[in-house]
């Protein structure tokens, strides 16, 4: 991607699919028409793309700093996501990233003057992230209604992204 912000000035709709709103101060959304170029950041998800290795992801906030403003990790335990006798738990053991990882991973971020975000999976993720000093935090969708690590998170007073996708109204 050598130049995403100027695609997004010729197809300005795409934003609202494609790119989150950010700022350090306040993280907005807003309709395409309402949007001005200069407050848009590009956040590049790395999530688990890194497949557990550090190197990897380390790898990968350094050949995207050009083209993005901040990056975003997914920080989760396997515990957070499911019972030890889920079929996917030895994978979710694997893509969690120690303590250790996500440190490296935020030094890495903050040498090529990139934000980091985090997407919390659970109480462990968050207690594993809060260290690294993260700039923001994102709310899966599958934890609107886990208030506890909502109030959590909000303790941190950092710009905070809600996901609502895939959610049913209550």
């Amino acid at each position: 991607i050598n130049d995403i912000k100027q695609s997004f000035r010729l197809y300005p709709l795409c934003l609202q699919f494609v790119v989150y709103l950010f700022s350090l101060s306040v993280i907005k959304a807003m309709p395409p028409n309402e949007m001005s170029l200069a407050e848009i950041n590009i956040i590049g998800e790395l999530a688990n793309a890194h497949e557990g290795d550090r190197q990897s992801a380390v790898q990968m906030v350094s050949s995207i700093s050009n083209s993005v403003d901040a990056v975003k990790l997914q920080i989760f335990t396997a515990d957070d996501l499911a019972v030890e006798s889920h079929e996917n738990y030895e994978l979710y053991q694997k893509l969690s990233r120690s303590t250790d990882d996500i440190n490296t991973i935020a030094e890495a971020a903050r040498e090529n003057d990139l934000y980091l975000l985090a997407d919390i999976l659970g109480k462990e993720g968050l207690n594993k992230i809060v260290e690294a000093n993260v700039d923001g935090f994102k709310i899966h969708s599958s934890d609107l209604t886990n208030f506890e690590l909502i109030e959590k998170i909000a303790q941190y007073e950092k710009p905070t992204i809600i996901s609502a996708g895939g959610v049913t109204p209550v």
